[in-house]
């Protein structure tokens, strides 16, 4: 349902739609996407778990991969070194921001890492699982700014008529229907 490539591919809009998710799901970010060599990390953010007995931060390595374009799964030889790379960022789980999908042998390696108790923890948000939340949470302010073809898509302007009345403001004289397109709402509608 979501095209995924509308998000331009130069890896940065990719890590920064990442970053403005993860904020929006309840992740503190403790490190944003910059240029040049990252070290394996493409941010840091913590998470508050509580529970009845404890209450803490727990830190995820998050990585990610667009390839929407290609459409391949992300595969081991993409992921080197995880283990090496929590470490050296002090980072507790690792999580996998994919426009596509993780492969099997991925997948298998996060789990053996686990069981192992070498990392206490893995999510993959793929494709499908951030189409997802954007739509039944409803991040539609994320949508607008990265993909706005796609919410135009998800979000049409419904006909109340047989033909299209534009809902003008007496201001500035825009088409308040459409401009919910360019930005999210904050407009004030009196009649």
């Amino acid at each position: 349902m979501i095209d995924f490539s509308e998000i331009a591919d130069d890896g940065e809009n990719w890590e920064l739609f990442a970053r403005d998710f993860l904020q929006e799901s309840g992740f503190f970010i403790e490190h944003s996407p910059d240029r040049g060599p990252d070290g394996g990390k493409d941010l840091l953010v913590t998470e508050r778990l509580k529970g009845n007995l404890g209450n803490y931060e727990f830190r995820w390595l998050v990585s990610c991969k667009h390839f929407a374009k290609s459409n391949k799964s992300v595969q081991e030889k993409d992921e080197i070194n995880i283990q090496e790379r929590l470490e050296s960022y002090n980072a507790d789980g690792f999580i996998g921001f994919y426009s596509t999908i993780a492969s099997s042998g991925l997948n298998t390696r996060l789990s053996q890492l686990r069981e192992k108790g070498k990392i206490k923890d893995y999510k993959i948000f793929d494709h499908k699982l951030i189409e997802n939340y954007l739509l039944r949470i409803g991040y539609s302010s994320i949508m607008i700014r990265y993909m706005p073809n796609n919410y135009k898509k998800i979000s049409p302007i419904r006909l109340v008529e047989d033909s299209y009345i534009p809902l003008k403001c007496q201001s500035c004289g825009k088409d308040l229907l459409y401009t919910m397109y360019e930005r999210p709402y904050n407009g004030i509608v009196v009649f």
